[in-house]
């Protein structure tokens, strides 16, 4: 059996990679560094069958091992540590020469061929190049300029070791601009394509490095992982090539290419097309100024790396399959937006086949002119605080607030403090940042009243830290005079039931291209003779607005619950040491998932009491069920067992808890006001069937079946966004060889229960701030800073 060990299976390369290697062999037996546990658990939800390996790329010890007994490496995770490089390469080159000969793939960045821009101070960022590498025929020339710089050390060390006679098969591969969403477990967005389009955006405009006029090559993820894929059936023949191992084993992996002025231009069109933006123009920026928009892009979107595929195409026999960059962009633009909560209205019109876009004022495709009315949305974007797009309303607006009245932090701030790096002295998570308002005039932020109401507090207590001058905390004033009803058909109470995004957990694998397919029917079956939307209304999504106006949308919850699962999702970054780039040790994060799960429990408990109505505690419970099928709270790998299996069955308790209360206050009905009864107990049911992929105990979970006896028993109908009945059929086909020991489950006791679970783990607190790391002083998160890595920063 083939043994490859992996790195950065859960970056948006590496996980790439491991998708395709799973799919096109899966009798591959796959090893994978992970971080730590709540890195592994992303990856063993959907690859169970990947052997995890707790490290760090600094952990000699670990990475000697795996690469020890490896058939193939890939080192996807990191490409300028070269202490990791050494320790695998050092390791294979100790296997003796009458064994097979062990291959090493490692990852590279296109900005090697910049190497030289970027050492001259007098050059301008976005000045254009005609120089074109060739992996296949100027290999020569192409390594002589990367030893020319010892900041590509591990391109050079490479280099050094492939042209010893070596044991070694050696591969470096060198990707270029990616584009294109990936399919691993963990990050699946790239990077310098979807942070133009966010850009673009969030400053409503397009923006490009000087005169754009500087070139990289690209490829679609999925193209560039069948190279990986080609590169490793190679190994596994034992082909020993000298065109594609040692001295010549150098991959540049451009499938095309475009200059960033162009790309920013296509950004632009496909913004203003769909409404987002009001205008195709482009601002010329400098570096320092994109760098203010764009992290490090002045490098990413303003040098020149230009190759092709050349070598890849004639040794292994590769083309290009999927979708160029120039079709990608649009679908790029739909994402970012969403990303940022901003709501896509219409899809824009088909343009022309060859897949040049047309700007606002090129002729049609039947050569006549082509008017903006003649697009798929007529109105102007609305900007964010305007309150003359939408009709005013009779409610006041609803204010988020924490279990305990907090202010939340802002998931959108002002230009300004992302300039003076306010944002990480705060500290505030990466992942929480949603957006940099860099609006003219801060509509989303200092200029909008949602904004300042929604995080006033917050604001206040860390004016000091925000380094906003006067003159920006004056523009409250003027914000608070803007209208602060929301329309009629809007959630507006703590007990609203509104709409929500359908999260990806429970959208199912398919239906995303399904849903992409049907619209685009929809779209041309839906057009009158004038090239008008004759319906373009009908698909909207309902997000935030009342679920009893929306009755086939399916996930919908009440407002309350909506601030507590937002509340939770903030507190779990906030123990998360990747969103501060810290290392403190392995389990750090996971610990601090289990702290929030246990203040969530402690916020249950508080509000759960004899004289409490359902609306006190039911909120709770929804919270509860919304962040335990999110992606962040993330704890079953942890190194102590034990906790987690007692963790299963208090939540197990908990719920069945509250079906009794609410059988007792006569709401556990078919037509109960809790509209939402049957997709929360649900919710649970698939969560609670999942903890045995983890190692949970039947015994601690199968009280799902007991929730499935008590809602038959009284008439709820259980629902589920997608494949509900399949899912449901396989938990009951089941349940004889998975819930024999259901006799705890009867007359479950809240406070016994809680008891036990304070017992079991130890201690009689629940929760804390142990594992917050925003609580942490300046000198203890420095004590535990890490220096980049990973493939989020591919040169």
């Amino acid at each position: 059996m083939t043994k490859i060990f992996l790195t950065g299976a859960t970056g948006y390369i590496g996980g790439d990679v491991l998708h395709t290697l799973l799919k096109s062999h899966p009798e591959y037996k796959v090893r994978a560094l992970v971080r730590d546990a709540s890195k592994g658990a992303v990856i063993a939800k959907s690859y169970s069958q990947v052997q995890l390996v707790t490290g760090g790329l600094d952990d000699a010890d670990v990475i000697a091992r795996e690469a020890q007994d490896a058939d193939v490496v890939l080192h996807l995770a990191a490409t300028g540590h070269l202490k990791s490089v050494q320790t695998i390469y050092e390791t294979l080159s100790k296997r003796p020469d009458s064994a097979r000969p062990p291959y090493y793939i490692q990852i590279s960045g296109a900005s090697a061929l910049a190497a030289g821009e970027l050492a001259d101070k007098s050059r301008v960022f976005g000045t254009g190049s005609d120089v074109m590498y060739n992996d296949l025929t100027g290999i020569d020339s192409i390594k002589s300029l990367i030893k020319q710089y010892p900041s590509r050390a591990v391109d050079n060390y490479i280099f050094s070791v492939s042209e010893q006679n070596s044991n070694v098969k050696t591969a470096l591969v060198v990707p270029p601009i990616i584009y294109g969403q990936g399919r691993g477990p963990g990050n699946q967005r790239s990077m310098q394509i979807p942070g133009l389009a966010k850009a673009t955006l969030e400053r409503k405009k397009g923006l490009q490095v000087g005169s754009g006029e500087s070139r990289w090559g690209n490829i679609h993820i999925a193209d560039l992982s069948r190279i990986f894929l080609s590169l490793v059936e190679k190994a596994v023949e034992g082909n020993q090539d000298e065109n594609i191992w040692g001295a010549n084993g150098l991959f540049f992996t451009g499938a095309g290419e475009l200059s960033f002025a162009e790309i920013s231009r296509r950004i632009a069109v496909a913004a203003n097309d769909f409404n987002l933006i009001p205008t195709t123009e482009v601002d010329n920026l400098d570096g320092k100024e994109i760098d203010g928009f764009i992290p490090h892009g002045s490098v990413l979107l303003g040098t020149n790396a230009r190759a092709g595929a050349d070598r890849a195409r004639k040794v292994l026999g590769w083309e290009p399959e999927h979708e160029s960059l120039e079709e990608h962009i649009p679908t790029t633009v739909i994402h970012e937006a969403e990303t940022l909560g901003i709501k896509v209205l219409a899809m824009p019109p088909k343009r022309s086949s060859n897949g040049q876009n047309k700007g606002p004022h090129d002729g049609a495709d039947n050569g006549q002119p082509v008017s903006k009315s003649a697009r798929a949305n007529e109105a102007p974007a609305a900007e964010p605080g305007e309150s003359s797009q939408a009709p005013k309303g009779s409610r006041k607006r609803h204010i988020p607030r924490g279990p305990k009245g907090e202010a939340m932090m802002p998931q959108i701030m002002p230009r300004e403090c992302a300039e003076s790096k306010a944002i990480e002295a705060i500290p505030m998570p990466t992942r929480w940042i949603a957006g940099i308002d860099a609006t003219p005039g801060r509509e989303m932020t200092l200029g909008s009243r949602k904004w300042w109401e929604d995080h006033g507090p917050w604001l206040d207590a860390h004016k000091k830290a925000l380094k906003l001058s006067a003159a920006k905390w004056k523009m409250r004033d003027e914000a608070m005079k803007q209208d602060d009803t929301v329309p009629d058909d809007e959630g507006a109470d703590d007990w609203d039931f509104i709409c929500m995004p359908i999260p990806r957990i429970e959208r199912g694998s398919d239906d995303e291209d399904e849903d992409e397919d049907e619209e685009e029917d929809e779209e041309e079956e839906g057009q009158d003779e004038t090239g008008n939307d004759a319906d373009k209304d009908k698909d909207k999504k309902p997000y935030d607005k009342l679920a009893s106006l929306h009755p086939e949308w399916p996930w919908f919850f009440t407002m309350r619950a909506v601030d507590r699962h937002t509340w939770w999702e903030q507190e779990c970054l906030k123990r998360s040491p990747d969103d501060f780039d810290l290392h403190i040790y392995n389990d750090f994060g996971a610990y601090g998932a289990l702290e929030v799960l246990e203040n969530i429990i402690a916020q249950f408990n508080l509000v759960f009491k004899p004289k409490s109505t359902y609306r006190d505690f039911w909120p709770e419970v929804e919270g509860l069920a919304m962040i335990l099928r999110g992606e962040l709270l993330e704890y079953a790998m942890v190194d102590d067992g034990a906790r987690v299996q007692v963790t299963c069955e208090v939540v197990g308790a908990l719920i069945l808890a509250t079906i009794e209360a609410l059988k007792k206050q006569d709401v556990f009905t078919p037509d109960s006001e809790i509209r939402n009864l049957g997709l929360v107990l649900f919710m649970f049911i698939r969560w609670g069937r999942e903890q045995s992929d983890y190692g949970v105990d039947e015994e601690n979970w199968s009280w799902i079946y007991k929730i499935i006896d008590l809602a038959e028993e009284a008439g709820i109908k259980l629902s589920a966004p997608h494949n509900f009945e399949k899912d449901y059929e396989d938990i009951k086909d089941h349940r004889d060889e998975r819930a024999q020991r259901m006799g705890k489950w009867n007359n479950v006791k809240w406070n016994y229960k809680l008891r036990d679970f304070k017992d079991d783990k130890g201690s009689t607190k629940l929760g804390g701030h142990q594992f917050d790391i925003a609580r942490m002083s300046k000198a203890e998160r420095e004590q535990h800073s890490i220096s980049g890595g990973g493939d989020d920063f591919l040169i």
